[in-house]
């Protein structure tokens, strides 16, 4: 394929989470995109391909992107203490010494981890964040009623899945 996509994301109200929103959105987007089949000629111009099947772009749709707020407390002996904070608002974002957003599959497999300027945070801080996103993804799988080969008999309508179960306990 020669193609150039570009994807443009436009926030009408903004209350955190832009970032993760317009994640999601372009994906959602991308996915249902089909391109016509193209070639290269003998001068290099791409040229269609008439008479063969467009091609799907290769997206992964089950993306979980989490954003983690990374806030800083002085504790009283000279030290400091540091809390990660899950899905921001627009508040607490400005708030915040730093944010780092990861990304996984529905498999729990990291896409990417994201951190724009802000304060340094220590290795083992990104690995609780990494480690927040894959739970996360693995929670939205229950909750939608997939395995890992996709739909389970948990999750038909009716029946009383981990993820209700789940639910009933908090």
């Amino acid at each position: 394929c020669a193609w150039k996509l570009c994807v443009a994301v436009l926030v009408l109200n903004d209350d955190g989470g832009v970032f993760d929103a317009g994640l999601v959105a372009a994906v959602a987007a991308l996915s249902g995109v089909s391109l016509p089949a193209t070639m290269l000629d003998d001068e290099g111009v791409v040229k269609l391909v008439r008479g063969q099947p467009s091609v799907r772009l290769p997206l992964r749709t089950s993306l979980v992107p989490l954003t983690c707020g990374v806030a800083v407390q002085r504790s009283g002996g000279g030290g400091s203490e540091v809390a990660l904070l899950a899905d921001l608002n627009s508040a607490e974002e400005g708030l915040v010494a730093a944010a780092i957003t990861v990304v996984s599959d529905g498999d729990g497999k990291i896409c990417g981890v994201f951190k724009p300027g802000g304060r340094a945070v220590a290795q083992t801080v990104v690995e609780e964040c990494i480690a927040l996103c894959v739970e996360r993804g693995g929670s939205l799988k229950l909750a939608a009623g997939l395995g890992a080969d996709g739909p389970t008999a948990e999750g038909t309508a009716g029946s009383d899945s981990p993820a209700k179960k789940k639910r009933r306990k908090k």
